[in-house]
């Protein structure tokens, strides 16, 4: 079992409502065939992902994410191997956030390489996943 989490930014020109739809149409439908699943926290042109699956397979979609035209990479914020998937019920949960932004992630996450370097636990990167998106509800 495979988990990265990245950022990425709507590139100009791009409607976000048109993206998500088409996100999660395929997110339902091909996912599962993939074992990929995982969670998508967006605002007006700011993502992050958690996507975890077979390591082939999340590699994979993760080189199909970074071509698609309709947005552009920031950064890989963590690669690892892992015991478990943090979202076992979502092929991609899909979450509406307000101000999400490089600097409220590194805020939030605390991203340094400290963190990419130290493969925080399972439990350490789903709380802080839900503390950003805690942070970003409020």
């Amino acid at each position: 079992m495979y988990r990265i989490i990245y950022v990425s930014f709507l590139k100009k020109g791009t409607e976000i409502e048109p993206l998500i739809k088409d996100i999660k149409e395929k997110s339902a439908s091909k996912n599962p065939k993939h074992y990929i699943t995982g969670k998508l926290l967006y605002s007006s042109n700011t993502f992050l992902q958690l996507v975890e699956g077979p390591k082939v397979n999340v590699d994979v979609l993760y080189a199909i994410i970074k071509n698609d035209p309709r947005h552009k990479m920031g950064e890989l914020i963590f690669e690892n191997e892992v015991n478990d998937r943090l979202y076992p019920d979502f092929d991609m949960m899909i979450s509406e956030v307000h101000g999400l932004n490089l600097n409220v992630i590194n805020k939030v996450l605390k991203v340094s390489n400290d963190f990419q370097n130290s493969s925080p636990s399972d439990q350490e990167i789903l709380k802080k996943m839900e503390e950003l998106e805690n942070f970003l509800i409020k």
